[in-house]
């Protein structure tokens, strides 16, 4: 309340003062009090000054804003709105009609906002807000028109266009094609599902096809089974399903135990080479263990010249885990020698001979892999072991070598931390402190959304970092992680290694939720960003392909149990205090149970029931992880564990550089 009453107390004297000042440009250190969030030394220095900037004064109504003070803000953006450059008006305009909403003026509200829409000078990344402010304060019965407005000015952006459709289905206007629309963007969104079970809406095929897909997210696959069925033709022959719908009808089936059923459609998939064929050969791979008619169907895609062969190979080659097959073994290296499946199987190979005993034939095996792998988490593995093996027979000059390769290479993987416990060498090789300030100049105004906004349009690595840090600055850290992933292809290495740039990679997200639920069950910090950031980027409204949902991708039925279990009778897992509170307390019941957060993460991802039946480990624990039998999950453990090795060395470094969106002082 006193910080509050001292910056509403510095208005009053800007008004009573009389007047802006002509000339532009804030002190640096007003520009340093407002990134840094330092609101009480803010409001006292702008308190002490007879008169603003143009620049201060939008500062200072922005200050407001984030504050919640609506009513200082529009004070001070009326007052300075004479002496504003044309560039910046419009945006000083629309934080004012929004204040105008926020207070109640809903008339003076809807004047500023059609004076903004017919101003042909409108920058365009405003006109979605405009549209939306517009929907916002339209007539009932008149709700729709501006919400396609939206939707026409969202461009490719997924969050504005959920939003936008969203709100064209709650108006008079709105058609099966606008929740199909939302549907393909969320297939779990209620306002769609809803929509199309009116009378009359869910007659089409599409309809009943996005109704069957979100029945088989939801795990009601015997009515998913209904509904796709009805679009199939004599024989359960898939007329009319798209692919995505084939692959999810034949994943019902699977699940309402008639998997030969579902044998054909996977098969027709993986035949096709699209998107769903490797998903298709990795079901067609688990049917087989328990229905002959997959093997078979694995066996034709392998004889084949198509694009799955090299996969139904691979999946024919591993299905004994690591004891081999050796004609499926043999025709994948023939045929596909140099390709990221036979560098797979390579590895396994290598494994089998370096849990015999054998580390040398191990490392043939595994520079042999080496010509097909991709960059990435496998290519870390192999350097990895190489340097193991070669540790193993005595060779330290070698292994020292392969280190070498793998912290230059693939230095955020888990392995290259396994190497350099306290730190990686290459990580912290440059530090950017551009990144702080000044690549969009309306951010020397305040206006950080749309400064952002300006920054990724332009496609530039400098910008789009610079927009990752704002992002982040703002409390959005999904829209961080994926700008920081768009501009790491687009700076040098060197620049994406230092901790100002990780920081944008691994944001700490949602600090106070993070720290309280940790806190509350004896789970550290990093860890539960760490799996976030692995489950779900930190995107709240993330659905995963089962049906996992939310910041932690929990299962309705885990978060449900969950919540019963901490007595919470009403808990919405879609709320992200309460999915990372519930997240949390499963992922402290895993580490509860098995003593390790290596075993407790593959709980997490494949559940207690399969890290039992694994047996009880009995080596290494790093050998068991390399040994976990479903792939997802032992990519998940490794994928999990790198990110928790960059967090914990943010905590360790404790670096002002090493906080996504906080401003460093220089």
């Amino acid at each position: 309340m006193m910080r509050k009453a001292l910056f509403a107390a510095a208005c009053l004297v800007l008004l009573a003062a009389g007047g802006i000042l002509p000339a532009w440009g804030a002190s640096p250190s007003v520009m340093e009090l407002f990134y840094e969030r330092r609101w009480k030394e803010f409001d006292r220095i702008l308190a002490a000054r007879k008169a603003w900037t143009p620049q201060e004064a939008c500062l200072a109504a922005n200050a407001a804003w984030l504050r919640q003070d609506w009513e200082g803000a529009i004070r001070i953006l009326e007052r300075a709105h004479k002496s504003l450059p044309g560039n910046v008006l419009p945006y000083a305009d629309l934080l004012r009609a929004l204040g105008l909403e926020r207070t109640g003026r809903t008339e003076e509200a809807l004047r500023l906002a059609k004076s903004l829409w017919s101003s042909p000078t409108l920058p365009g990344e405003l006109r979605y807000y405009v549209a939306y402010l517009r929907e916002r304060l339209a007539r009932p019965g008149e709700t729709g028109p501006w919400a396609r407005e939206m939707l026409r000015w969202a461009d490719s952006d997924t969050g504005r266009r959920i939003q936008a459709l969203s709100l064209i289905l709650q108006s008079p206007g709105a058609t099966a094609g606008d929740a199909l629309a939302l549907l393909d963007l969320r297939p779990l969104a209620t306002e769609g599902i809803a929509f199309l079970k009116r009378p009359g809406m869910g007659s089409s095929p599409e309809a009943r096809e996005a109704l069957g897909i979100a029945s088989a997210l939801s795990g009601n696959f015997s009515e998913a089974v209904d509904l796709f069925e009805s679009l199939t033709g004599e024989g359960n022959t898939p007329a009319g399903l798209s692919p995505k719908g084939r692959f999810w009808y034949a994943l019902s089936l699977f699940r309402a135990k008639r998997g030969e059923e579902a044998v054909p459609l996977w098969e027709g998939l993986a035949r096709e080479g699209g998107p769903y064929s490797a998903s298709s050969i990795r079901r067609l791979g688990i049917a087989s263990t328990g229905i002959e008619s997959a093997k078979a169907a694995l066996k034709r895609l392998a004889r084949e010249d198509g694009p799955a062969a090299e996969g139904a190979l691979y999946t024919l080659a591993v299905q004994e885990g690591t004891d081999v097959p050796p004609v499926e073994a043999a025709e994948l290296l023939r045929r596909f020698p140099k390709g990221a499946a036979a560098s797979r199987l390579r590895w396994k190979m290598g494994w089998k001979l370096w849990a015999a005993g054998d580390a040398a034939g191990a490392a043939l095996a595994w520079e042999k892999a080496l010509e097909g792998v991709p960059e990435g988490l496998e290519r870390a593995r192999l350097f990895f072991w190489l340097s193991r093996s070669a540790r193993r027979t005595g060779d330290v000059l070698l292994a020292e070598k392969w280190e070498e390769k793998l912290t230059r290479l693939e230095p955020l993987s888990i392995y290259a931390w396994k190497v350099f416990p306290w730190g990686v060498p290459d990580l912290p090789a440059m530090k950017r402190t551009n990144w702080q300030r000044g690549q969009d100049p309306l951010e020397t105004w305040g206006f950080v959304t749309y400064a952002r906004l300006r920054l990724e349009k332009s496609g530039k690595g400098e910008n789009l970092a610079r927009a990752s840090w704002l992002a982040a600055w703002s409390g959005d850290f999904a829209a961080s992680v994926r700008l920081a992933e768009r501009a790491r292809p687009l700076l040098p290495k060197s620049l994406t290694r230092g901790a100002e740039f990780l920081s944008l990679l691994f944001p700490k997200a949602y600090p106070s939720e993070v720290q309280g639920a940790a806190g509350r069950f004896g789970v550290d910090p990093p860890l539960v960003w760490a799996v976030m950031r692995q489950e779900s980027a930190f995107d709240p409204a993330a659905v995963s392909s089962a049906g996992a949902i939310g910041l932690m991708q929990l299962m309705p039925e885990t978060a449900k149990d969950e919540a019963s279990r901490l007595g919470l009778e009403k808990a919405d897992p879609w709320e992200p205090r309460m999915n990372i509170l519930l997240g949390t307390a499963h992922l402290a019941r895993a580490l509860q149970t098995f003593g390790t957060v290596e075993e407790a993460l593959a709980a997490y991802n494949a559940g207690s029931g399969s890290v039992r039946k694994w047996g009880n480990r009995t080596g290494a624990i790093e050998e068991w992880v390399e040994e976990i039998p479903f792939p997802e999950t032992n990519e998940y453990v490794r994928k999990v564990l790198g990110n928790y090795s960059i967090y914990k060395a943010f905590e360790t470094r404790n670096s002002g550089g090493g906080q996504g969106g906080k401003e460093v002082r220089k």
